[in-house]
């Protein structure tokens, strides 16, 4: 094991904390006001419940293998051709989750801060910041992510200070509004925006802990304090917004901080985006280094090749990229077909492979 991987349970805990958190939280409120309404927050909060249901999976696959990290028990599990198959999978779903993340973001900083920038300058400055991020060791990069986490405070305590001056309990009722189609569809939103725990996969490890409880419990703070902080979202929208009015403001969010005036900033919705900038990179560094991480589990691919596997990964998503400036197009990338990919990585092989050594003992005694 890698010295320099090594990491503590704090850092573990803000690492997580702010891949959860991404760029979705501007948009979280409008679509759970979309699918239930005036109980966006419930929703919300049960989604933080069903994230750590997730959490627990990932965390037991993890204590059964404790030396190793998922690329390489992957293989003892599945045999080698399946496992290099299903490490190539999981190589194309962070690189495919880093480009998601970016084109939703720059998307949102090119149509509220930055209208007159071209698409592909942001796109290649975002890149080439996260990219060189994604070339250090993942204890730099808890180190770079702790140093974040007041940023991310100062973030949270803006939307609660703006929020709170026009809230309105009365835009909560009448109890039993549903305001939406699919209360489970609402969850389900949540529980999919908070994803990125499944950094746990990889790290679990490198994190020196004398007891993996005490892993459990940072994973299970980074998941309450993401589950806190859109729940919170989810509720300050709702108070300042009916359910109709939120269905017609895709970053209610934003509307949320022009309310709050402060002589020194002008506009500090727009300081906000401009911020949230540094929380996404994190999210998108660490996808391109566990993209990378799997690369070098491919096959006989060199494991010395990471800062090489890093920048081609971060080239393909910005030629990609360049290709999708519209907010349709990025909108359908990043539907369907990813939620079902996310899915599948975070939780269906992670339980698959949880049962597979289960089912060959219980198959062993019948014989």
């Amino acid at each position: 094991m890698m010295k320099e991987e090594t990491i503590s349970n704090r850092h573990l805990l803000f690492l997580v904390l702010l891949i959860q958190i991404g760029s979705r939280i501007l948009s979280l409120p409008y679509t759970e006001a979309k699918y239930a309404g005036t109980y966006g927050w419930m929703a919300a909060l049960i989604g933080g419940v069903a994230s750590q249901l997730s959490i627990i999976l990932i965390w037991k696959l993890g204590k059964r293998y404790p030396n190793q990290h998922f690329f390489q028990y992957v293989h003892t599990i599945a045999g080698k051709p399946i496992g290099g198959v299903l490490t190539l999978l999981y190589a194309v779903y962070y690189s495919y989750s880093a480009l998601i993340v970016t084109l939703l973001y720059i998307e949102k900083l090119t149509r509220w801060v930055l209208p007159k920038t071209p698409w592909w300058v942001l796109l290649l400055l975002f890149f080439i910041g996260s990219g060189y991020a994604a070339m250090s060791s993942l204890r730099v990069q808890s180190f770079i992510s702790l140093s974040l986490a007041p940023i991310l405070a100062a973030g949270y305590v803006m939307i609660v200070v703006s929020g709170l001056k026009e809230a309105d309990v009365r835009n909560l009722l009448p109890i039993g509004h549903s305001g939406g189609s699919s209360f489970a569809s609402a969850i389900f939103q949540v529980y999919s925006a908070g994803f990125g725990y499944d950094l746990l996969l990889y790290a679990f490890p490198y994190v020196k802990s004398q007891n993996s409880r005490k892993l459990l419990g940072a994973m299970t703070w980074a998941n309450g304090l993401t589950t806190l902080f859109y729940v919170t979202v989810v509720l300050i929208c709702s108070l300042n917004f009916t359910p109709d009015q939120i269905s017609r403001i895709p970053e209610p969010t934003i509307f949320i901080l022009k309310q709050l005036k402060w002589d020194v900033v002008q506009s500090i919705d727009m300081l906000f985006i401009a911020l949230w900038f540094t929380i996404l990179s994190a999210t998108v560094y660490v996808y391109l280094f566990l993209a990378s991480k799997a690369i070098n589990h491919i096959g006989s691919v060199d494991k010395e090749k990471h800062v090489r596997w890093v920048w081609i990964c971060t080239g393909i998503c910005y030629v990609i990229g360049c290709w999708l400036p519209e907010k349709s197009v990025i909108e359908t990338v990043s539907g369907k077909s990813y939620e079902i990919m996310s899915v599948v990585c975070v939780v269906f092989i992670p339980l698959l492979l949880l049962l597979i050594p289960n089912l060959s003992r219980l198959r062993g005694r019948n014989i």
